[in-house]
């Protein structure tokens, strides 16, 4: 699946940080409810402040921003040091 996005993340290292705020957690739950989707997009993840940081597999973390925006998810990507 590519994405058609104009605003396409270019990766510059392993992972991406994306970050979602708890309080849409539950929607995440309902579109990744598999453990194998899960592993197929997050390589980890760390909870700060009212958010929810994962690290995405570079190679897919276009398509994971998409599945995010097609469910109405709210995300920001990471920019800063964040661990």
């Amino acid at each position: 699946m590519a994405s058609d996005r104009k605003d396409k993340i270019f990766p510059i290292g392993k992972t991406t940080a994306i970050a979602i705020y708890l309080d849409d957690f539950k929607k995440f739950n309902m579109v990744f409810w598999n453990d194998k989707l899960k592993k197929f997009f997050i390589e980890g993840k760390l909870v700060k402040g009212n958010e929810i940081i994962y690290e995405i597999r570079s190679m897919r973390v276009n398509e994971f921003v998409d599945l995010l925006d097609e469910n109405d998810i709210p995300w920001r990507d990471i920019k800063e040091k964040y661990k």
